[in-house]
């Protein structure tokens, strides 16, 4: 067999047999760079129900943990109430720098 193209593996990143878009995985870094810094991160978005900002705060620490970045017990979820809706947050556990 003969191969005339150059080949490169894909951009996104396979996890747990399914694809994580290289976008999806750079938002997370980002994430998870101001939660280690400041101890947690917030959303901006505010929901209008308790258990969709819930789900969003599972959703991110799901990537985190498929990713390889923490262990799910180094993550707590949050949610908060606020004046229009619901915020999530994700509190980091695990060992900060000194």
């Amino acid at each position: 067999m003969a191969v005339d193209d150059d080949v490169q593996p894909p951009r996104d990143e396979l996890v747990r047999r399914r694809w994580i878009a290289s976008r999806t995985v750079e938002q997370v870094r980002a994430i998870d760079a101001i939660m280690v810094e400041h101890g947690s991160v917030y959303g901006r978005v505010f929901y209008d129900t308790r258990h969709k900002a819930r789900w969003r705060a599972r959703y991110v620490i799901g990537l985190m943990v498929d990713l390889g970045i923490h262990e799910r017990w180094e993550l707590r979820e949050h949610v908060e109430r606020r004046q229009g809706g619901y915020v999530w947050a994700v509190e980091y556990l695990g060992r900060r720098a000194a």
